[in-house]
């Protein structure tokens, strides 16, 4: 809500799409569709969708491929009941390198990600959101201070880690994915 205004302006000038997925209301008895942020991954034209029951939903993630078109291949990653989005368990770092903490899914990977590197993170880890972090580009990220060891693994796999404290923020829910908002980006896809 706080960028709505940034965006439909955005889109007025002719600079942007906009677009959201139809708001909640009390008609829709619970049935969505439901689509959160922190549930959606990119991967080119692969499509990540977490789905643990607590927040998006099989209507939003289907919602989700219905206005992405047959180009796109949105997958649904089922989540344990007590994950809230799937960045709270998997990071894609860059191309071929992820953060996961496994305990945090019901079923096997996407086929698309199965020969990715994972650096695992630990499920207190994960719950502290260790895997919650802001992906600048293919060789930097900001981590929570409070995950020196997850540092440590990405600094191994050469990229710069910025450590910044964050972990009061974190106690509440939410950490670096969930406190920033691309409003543009540049991609490669053809």
């Amino acid at each position: 809500m706080p960028i709505r205004d940034i965006l439909q302006k955005a889109a007025k000038e002719g600079s942007a799409n906009y677009v959201a997925i139809p708001p909640a209301a009390p008609t829709m008895d619970n049935k969505g569709p439901f689509l959160e942020g922190g549930d959606v991954l990119l991967n080119g034209y692969e499509i990540y969708a977490g789905c643990s029951g607590i927040a998006s939903n099989e209507a939003g993630i289907q919602w989700l491929q219905k206005f992405l078109g047959p180009k796109y291949k949105v997958h649904t990653v089922r989540l344990k009941p007590d994950v809230l989005h799937l960045d709270c368990a998997l990071a894609l770092v860059r191309p071929g390198l992820a953060l996961i903490c496994k305990e945090h899914f019901v079923e096997k990977l996407p086929e698309s990600l199965r020969d990715w590197d994972f650096i695992d993170v630990t499920k207190d880890e994960a719950v502290r959101l260790g895997a919650n972090g802001f992906i600048i580009d293919e060789k930097t990220i900001i981590v929570d201070a409070q995950h020196p060891r997850i540092a440590e693994e990405l600094r191994k796999k050469e990229l710069e880690v910025i450590t910044l404290p964050y972990s009061n923020i974190a106690t509440f829910g939410g950490a670096f994915r969930c406190a920033h908002h691309p409003l543009r980006r540049e991609s490669k896809l053809e």
